[in-house]
């Protein structure tokens, strides 16, 4: 979704997680080991990558995929080095479930999806990234249509429904997490 985001209020980078949303994602990337990895799907502006990066320990591995189209590659890079994040996260250019499929950097700590919101894409983004995600390790999606979303979109109910039929799917190698807002969370345990 591109257009005229605001700015957060603990990195200044622009985005779309509301405010209690972003203390979540920060939280989240806080729980991370000193040596672990953290991979968002979707990243446009850059504000949950600037949150990653506020919040991970210095040696945490953090990176963005995303289609990145037009210059946004560019504003997101330009948006992580006036936040003081330049060189601190990598990003790929590129189709997210294509970019899992070829995924060769080892496990994944905390991974956060936020990419491509119909059906079949949440789905193509589950299927080619949860598997690296070791026990202990955390899903979390945005844009769910979940208990804590207070004006949910049509789009929230598309990513929930590839969300719960996974969840459930999973037949219990996974633990709900607290929700804020519109972003689920879930932590594999086995």
């Amino acid at each position: 979704m591109i257009g005229q985001a605001p700015k957060s209020a603990i990195t200044g980078v622009p985005g779309w997680e509301t405010a209690d949303e972003q203390a979540y994602l920060l939280q989240l990337a806080q729980a991370v080991p000193s040596d672990g990895q953290i991979v968002e799907i979707g990243g446009e502006y850059g504000m949950s990558a600037s949150l990653f990066c506020k919040g991970a320990q210095p040696g945490v591995k953090v990176t963005t995929v995303d289609i990145f189209p037009g210059d946004l590659l560019d504003k997101h890079r330009a948006n992580m080095a006036e936040a003081g994040f330049a060189g601190r996260s990598e990003q790929i250019q590129g189709d997210s479930a294509t970019a899992g499929r070829m995924w060769e950097g080892g496990a994944i700590d905390l991974l956060f999806v936020d990419g491509d919101h119909a059906y079949e894409g949440v789905q193509r983004d589950i299927g080619a990234w949860v598997k690296y995600i070791p026990a202990g390790g955390v899903v979390a999606f945005h844009d769910c249509a979940c208990a804590t979303n207070r004006l949910p979109h049509e789009m929230h109910f598309y990513v929930t429904r590839a969300v719960s039929e996974w969840f459930w799917g999973a037949k219990g190698r996974w633990k709900v997490l607290p929700s804020v807002n519109t972003t689920m969370a879930f932590e594999r345990i086995k």
